[in-house]
Order: structure tokens, then C-alpha cells, then sequence
């Protein structure tokens, strides 16, 4: 029963990428390719109570019209860098390392939190 009560514990997480840098200085991030494959590593929190209901709480909206929820993708990515994910490692590349808490969610590629988020939601969930 020990398992299943968490504590503050960073856990690994894992998730392939290519990463492209154009001439411009530009950083493209998109699905993996047999020729350009790259190891993103993600240290987070895991599925506490706590965390995943207000992730979904705060990413969840009610159609005032319907009365049916939606969930916002781009606030759910937010609440997760925010509550969940700590750092971000794009392993073998040019990329430094993101310490998330130190970082403006504004700022980050957003194809690698969309390719960290959609790992850490179904390996949790």
C-alpha cells in the first residue's frame, strides 16, 4: 500500500523528438525520424490527488450554452509545467537544460512542452 501514497520524489520521464535548428537560429522541435532522433528526459512530480485535480481543475471550463466541460489544451500544458514538470533535458543536442521553475512558460518551444505534457499525462493517467 506504501506504493500508491507519494511524496515529493522527482521521477524520470522519457520522450523522443527530433530537433532541427534552421540557419536562422531558429529551433524546429517535431515528431522523431530514423536519421533524427533525440532523447528528451523530464524529471516530474507523479500522479499525486493533489496535483492532477488541479491541473484538471484549473484546465477544465464549462460551455456556459451546453453546460458540457472542455478542457483547454494550452492551460493544461501551463498547469502541468507549472505543478508538475521540474527540469527538461534534451539529451545529445545543443539545447541547456530548462530548469522549468526558473523559466517563462511563454518562452519554452512549443513542441517540446506539448511532446513532455502528452508523456507525462498518459504515463500518469
Amino acid at each position: 500500500m506504501k506504493d500508491l501514497i507519494y511524496d515529493n520524489k522527482l521521477y524520470c520521464f522519457e520522450v523522443f523528438v527530433s530537433v532541427r535548428k534552421l540557419d536562422n537560429g531558429v529551433v524546429l522541435i517535431d515528431a522523431p525520424s530514423e536519421e533524427n532522433c533525440h532523447l528528451v528526459r523530464f524529471l516530474a512530480l507523479p500522479p499525486k490527488f493533489d496535483i492532477v485535480s488541479q491541473v484538471l481543475e484549473e484546465s477544465t471550463y464549462m460551455n456556459h450554452v451546453t453546460g458540457e466541460a472542455f478542457i483547454r489544451t494550452s492551460i493544461l500544458y501551463k498547469n502541468i509545467l507549472k505543478h508538475a514538470i521540474k527540469i527538461i533535458d534534451v539529451v545529445d543536442s545543443e539545447i541547456d537544460q530548462i530548469n522549468i521553475e526558473k523559466t517563462n512558460f511563454g518562452d519554452l518551444n512549443y513542441n517540446l512542452v506539448k511532446a513532455v505534457c502528452k508523456k507525462w499525462l498518459k504515463d500518469v493517467l
